[in-house]
C-alpha cells in the first residue's frame, strides 16, 4: 500500500505548513483532510452548536448524534490547523468559533493585494480617457 503523494510526501500525516508556497500547501491540506469527509465538511461549512427558541446553546446530552459528530470533526480541523500553523499567523488570524472561519481567515491573511482595478474604477478610467481624447480633438479642431 503506498502511502505517498506525487511529491513524496506521506499521505498519513499532515502536510507542513509553508508560507512560502501557500497555494501548494492549501491544495495538499485540502486533499488531506478530503479523505475524512466529516473533516472536509467543517472546513468548508463550519459549525455552529445547536440552539434552543430563545438562542441559547443546548446541552451537549441534547444534541444528535450527528451534530455530536460535526462538532468533533470541527474539533479536529480547528486543532490540526492551529497546530500546524506559526504563532506569527495565528497572531494575525485572532480569534475563531470554528474551522471554516480559521480557513477563511487564513486563506484572507495569504493574499496578495490586487493591482488590478475593480471594475467600477475601470469603467471611470475609462470615461476619464476619453473625455480626455475629446478634449484633445476639440483643440485640435479649434486651433
Amino acid at each position: 500500500m503506498q502511502f505517498q503523494d506525487g511529491l513524496g510526501f506521506d499521505t498519513r500525516v499532515a502536510p507542513p505548513y509553508t508560507s512560502t508556497s501557500f497555494d501548494s500547501w492549501r491544495s495538499r491540506i485540502e486533499n488531506f483532510l478530503m479523505m475524512e469527509i466529516e473533516q472536509w465538511f467543517a472546513l468548508m461549512e463550519g459549525f455552529k452548536a445547536p440552539r434552543n427558541s430563545k438562542g441559547k446553546v443546548l446541552k451537549r446530552s441534547k444534541w444528535s448524534q450527528e451534530q455530536i459528530q460535526r462538532c468533533e470533526a470541527n474539533d479536529k480541523v480547528t486543532k490540526l490547523l492551529v497546530n500546524l500553523l506559526p504563532s506569527n499567523i495565528l497572531e494575525k488570524i485572532g480569534e475563531v468559533e470554528d474551522a471554516k472561519e480559521l480557513w477563511s481567515k487564513l486563506e484572507k491573511a495569504h493574499e496578495i493585494p490586487s493591482t488590478v482595478p475593480n471594475q467600477e474604477e475601470s469603467k471611470e478610467g475609462d470615461s476619464l480617457e476619453q473625455d480626455q481624447e475629446e478634449d484633445s480633438e476639440v483643440e485640435r479642431c479649434s486651433t
